[in-house]
């Protein structure tokens, strides 16, 4: 029997089968070769991929799959929906029991892959209520990206990135949240307010403390007792002999050495 010749792009790991869909072996191969025409091989891509999640699937982004949003309940019960994005990649050792639950790469991606993220995603809101979801996304999509991960790793399937673009809720909802927020934005403004106030109002406190400080050192500086010895001290540095007071201050006599 004369081979016929079939091509294998570089990223495809091939699985060939018998007439009898008896399993034959896995290549990796690229290029062109010759096979057994009777035999039939599945391709299934080994590199990086895109699920994106987004709408109602309708996205025209040709280097992704697109499906439509994830619905999602959070701690309250509230639903919503999900935007997001999911790359992702098969290690090639692992396609062979792949193949034997999913016999073409199109069952793997629409019955397994898409079924279980969006298994996964539903309860990614669980422990977050309305304003924590929108509130800490960035954490939402870490645990996200952690649980994805450990739910696909047994089965060879690595999660590259997981992008988290948006929840989706009702317009009461939103609208509800945006007063929120904008109630939240004039209670810390309230608060800082009041801060600078107190902070302003100890800073008074404090300088007239000092102000308060400064003139009690400044009049025991001048008290009578400190004058009269400035007085002595200033007739010491002259050559008078006989100083005459002004009735109150004791007279001092020769202050200069007698010659």
């Amino acid at each position: 029997i004369r081979g016929i010749s079939r091509s294998q792009d570089v990223g495809q790991v091939g699985v060939w089968t018998s007439p009898t869909k008896k399993f034959i072996k896995t290549t990796e191969n690229t290029g062109v070769g010759s096979w057994n025409p009777f035999n039939k091989v599945t391709y299934y891509d080994i590199r990086n991929n895109t699920i994106k999640f987004s709408g109602d699937g309708k996205d025209k982004d040709k280097k992704s799959l697109n499906c439509p949003n994830i619905d999602v309940y959070n701690k309250e019960g509230v639903p919503g929906k999900m935007d997001m994005s999911v790359i992702y990649s098969i290690k090639p050792e692992k396609i062979e029991s792949i193949w034997k639950k999913y016999p073409s790469e199109e069952k793997f991606v629409d019955e397994y892959l898409i079924q279980g993220i969006r298994s996964v995603t539903r309860s990614s809101l669980e422990n977050y209520n309305t304003i924590e979801s929108y509130n800490k996304r960035t954490e939402i999509q870490s645990n996200l990206s952690d649980k994805l991960k450990k739910e696909f790793e047994a089965d060879g399937i690595i999660i590259e990135n997981v992008r988290m673009q948006s929840i989706n809720y009702d317009k009461s909802v939103t609208d509800s949240f945006n007063e929120y927020q904008k109630e939240s934005v004039k209670i810390e403004t309230a608060k800082a307010s009041k801060e600078k106030a107190l902070i302003d109002a100890q800073k008074e406190v404090e300088v007239a403390k000092l102000t308060a400080e400064a003139n009690k050192i400044a009049k025991q500086e001048l008290s009578p007792e400190i004058l009269t010895q400035q007085y002595i001290e200033a007739i010491k540095s002259t050559n008078n002999r006989v100083v005459i007071t002004d009735g109150k201050t004791t007279p001092i006599i020769n202050f200069s050495e007698q010659k």
